[in-house]
């Protein structure tokens, strides 16, 4: 039954809308069902099906259904889902800005869902607070302040970066100087503990132009040399990345 479960949920995600409540019952149910047992190995697979049903022009009871197979997928593939993290949290934070109530719960559950899975204990208790950065710009400044005093020591793997660079990088365009600063200190502790640099690459095309543009704009001379710092260990792991995906 593998091969043909994307189809499958393609089809029940696309019924979520249905007028006829038992249609609309069975249709959510064989949904999170495909989602909660499916072969872990398989969950990237899925994932277009999901995404697809995820923009505005859809209905909203299917992109809400869309939203609730993400948290579906960490009963049994959590590990995965953790990996696939990089695919999944800009979609799921576009929905996070949703009109739509039902929308916007679905998407901060799976944001919830993401979270517990990035395997970083070094920033587990910072979660809450990185969800409401996405939803609230005006904490960002707060957030990084406490962020910037978090030791990092664990290893540095792709979970934990999908859900931390969207904040870093709010960061990194804030007006305030000190916010700039507290961003590129991340930046730089987080990045000497990555040890697969490829882990990193699909992240650095977004970091490393705003840390650069910052290390020529910012007036204060010891935040413009924290900045350069960071920008120095992006270009290494871009360095590291690069030879290793030429092999």
């Amino acid at each position: 039954a593998e091969p043909f479960n994307k189809e499958c949920l393609s089809s029940c995600i696309s019924r979520a809308d249905s007028k006829n409540p038992e249609v609309k019952k069975a249709a959510t149910e064989t949904t999170l069902a495909i989602c909660t047992n499916i072969t872990p190995f398989a969950i990237k697979s899925l994932l277009p099906a999901i995404f697809a049903n995820l923009p505005v022009e859809k209905k909203w009871q299917t992109r809400e259904l869309a939203l609730k197979c993400i948290p579906a997928f960490s009963a049994n593939a959590s590990r995965q889902l953790g990996n696939a993290l990089p695919e999944i949290v800009p979609e799921v934070t576009a929905c996070m800005w949703d009109t739509k109530k039902q929308v916007k719960a679905a998407a901060t559950e799976a944001m919830k869902a993401a979270c517990d899975v990035i395997g970083n204990k070094d920033i587990e208790h910072m979660t809450d607070k990185i969800i409401t950065a996405i939803t609230k710009p005006k904490e960002v400044p707060e957030i990084m302040h406490q962020m910037a005093g978090v030791t990092f020591v664990q290893s540095v793997e792709s979970p934990a970066l999908a859900m931390v660079v969207p904040l870093l990088l709010r960061g990194l365009r804030e007006k305030q100087t000190a916010t700039k600063r507290q961003s590129a200190v991340i930046i730089d502790n987080m990045s000497k503990l990555v040890d697969n640099p490829i882990d990193a690459a699909p992240f650095l095309p977004l970091l490393l132009p705003a840390l650069e543009t910052n290390a020529e704009s910012i007036a204060d001379p010891e935040a413009r040399e924290v900045t350069e710092r960071g920008v120095a260990q992006l270009k290494r792991l871009k360095g590291l990345a690069d030879k290793d995906l030429s092999v």
